[in-house]
């Protein structure tokens, strides 16, 4: 029995974990931003990869104790390498030279072939050394594990334990008038306002909103997010109401973790705005998005790209954030991972992108030919970065808008890359727009909102326009906010009697993302209206 244990407690399963602590650690860190199936294509690289470098340095040393040791050396460069990199960048003096991958790159190869030399052929090995590394493996597993499951958890218990709104109605009514009209959401993620594109961006989106007002849609020119980021204000807006009232957890801002955002992608998944909706019949219509959060995958039509189940597809975003922290991230900029039938040569990191965004313009026409009344929510990452679509759709190939993990290099190129984006999704919303209204009977309701603005003190003013059929928009005004955009539809076309809530803004920054304050409006045209 003995021997027995003494056998399991020195195998070399230390090689499976180690493989794969990497992928698993980098995907508990980011189950906000995507799906935990995204993991298993790297993850299974990673330890068949880990096993056989493990056997062929068996082969070599035929001293599985020394192979194991030099394998878990190897693997914590090959790992380590990205990490080390970006950190690089903000060490004082030395490093402007380490974050150089072509300074970096030959100091990691020299001393991956020192330390297998000292390893290999000058270190004796203690006998217990594969006890020492099954141990420690085994407890960095099971903390991306844990981290995973206890998000999982919370994220079921968000809907489970949510206070339900305080709505002042027993639900929404059906209208009087014959049929239901179709509700699209769209969200163009960080669109600012026409007065910031014009005074910080120096570009006139007046036409573009000249074009909307034409086909009928009223543009709240002094519209204000009411968080300062995607998932915060998304959860206001789809339950309209502000945080505070939608969860107990929200009502300790500033104490909160940080990274505490388990109740937030079921606030939007899940919303009120849904739920009440299929009460009456509606039908959601939702895009895979790219993130997690904003990706409903539980939709009644949920449509993905057509080869988004293909195991040869190029990279997706999980797999280049995957790539980055290895010692191949200098391969990424050889773009040796095309996307098919993606012709233009550009940065294969956001090729994934590319192909998602086009999809989601391309599908959202042929939505009105779906029967019955739905409800399309629409989340389009453009403009946010990476910038790397030109006003006609094609690409930037000008690394320099997007090197920085997808950010512009400088606030000159952060600036063209940021208009130019705002010109492409104009250019490809306007045909959209008039194809939903001339296919959809009766009249459809849409909104178009920004999420957030750009960064910084841009991050609150947002486009924000509304098509509502049957003179709705009488009871729109200036500076409507998104937390009232769904009381006053469900008012004016549902039979609710909701109260608007006050028009606040609450910012934070990304990190103390709970820590809000107050931001007034600072355009004097906007503050006397």
């Amino acid at each position: 029995m003995k021997n027995i244990i003494k056998n399991i407690t020195n195998a070399p399963f230390y090689i499976v974990l180690t493989s794969a602590y990497p992928a698993l650690q980098l995907i508990s860190q980011n189950l906000k931003e995507v799906a935990f199936w995204v993991v298993w294509r790297p993850l299974g690289i990673s330890i068949v990869a880990g096993v056989l470098l493990y056997l062929l340095l068996w082969l070599m040393a035929r001293n599985s104790i020394k192979a194991g040791a030099i394998t878990v050396y190897l693997l914590l460069l090959f790992y380590s390498y990205g990490h080390v990199y970006k950190l690089a960048g903000t060490i004082p003096f030395i490093g402007a030279v380490l974050s150089r991958q072509r300074y970096l790159l030959p100091i990691f190869v020299l001393m991956a072939a020192g330390g297998t030399w000292l390893l290999g052929w000058r270190m004796r090995m203690s006998g217990r050394l594969p006890q020492v590394f099954n141990l420690v493996s085994v407890v960095l597993i099971l903390m991306p594990i844990g981290q995973a499951g206890w998000y999982t958890w919370q994220a079921e218990q968000a809907i489970i334990n949510r206070e339900e709104v305080s709505s002042g109605s027993d639900g929404l009514l059906k209208p009087d008038h014959a049929g239901l009209p179709d509700i699209y959401y769209f969200i163009l993620d960080t669109y600012t306002r026409q007065d910031i594109l014009a005074g910080e961006f120096g570009f006139d989106n007046s036409p573009f909103l000249d074009q909307l007002r034409k086909m009928g849609f009223y543009v709240a020119e002094c519209s204000r997010a009411n968080y300062a980021s995607t998932e915060l204000s998304l959860a206001t807006s789809l339950n309209y109401n502000y945080l505070d009232r939608l969860d107990r957890i929200f009502r300790r801002p500033g104490v909160l973790p940080n990274d505490t955002h388990t109740p937030l992608p079921e606030l939007v998944r899940q919303s009120r705005v849904r739920s009440e909706l299929a009460k009456l019949g509606y039908k959601t219509v939702a895009f895979e998005t790219g993130y997690a959060w904003t990706s409903i995958q539980d939709a009644d039509y949920y449509f993905t790209p057509e080869n988004q189940d293909n195991t040869f597809r190029s990279l997706n975003s999980f797999e280049v954030l995957f790539l980055e922290t290895t010692i191949l991230k200098p391969v990424l900029s050889l773009n040796i991972f095309p996307t098919p039938g993606l012709e233009e040569e550009t940065s294969p990191y956001y090729q994934d992108h590319v192909e998602r965004q086009r999809f989601i313009l391309n599908k959202i026409q042929s939505v009105p030919q779906i029967a019955g009344p739905k409800f399309v929510f629409v989340h389009v990452l453009i403009p946010h970065y990476p910038f790397i679509f030109k006003p006609d759709g094609s690409l930037l190939t000008d690394i320099r808008y997007y090197q920085n993990s997808g950010q512009a290099v400088n606030e000159e190129f952060f600036v063209k890359g940021y208009v130019s984006q705002v010109q492409y999704i104009n250019n490809r919303l306007l045909p959209i727009l008039h194809t939903i209204l001339a296919e959809s009977s009766p009249a459809p309701i849409i909104i178009i909102q920004g999420d957030h603005g750009p960064k910084g003190h841009t991050n609150l003013p947002v486009l924000n326009a509304y098509y509502l059929p049957d003179e709705g928009s009488k009871q729109l005004y200036p500076s409507i906010s998104p937390v009232n955009s769904f009381r006053v539809i469900f008012n004016t076309y549902f039979g609710t009697n909701l109260s608007l809530l006050p028009d606040v803004s609450r910012f934070s920054t990304d990190l103390d993302r709970y820590r809000f304050t107050i931001m007034e409006e600072t355009n004097p045209a906007c503050k006397a209206r």
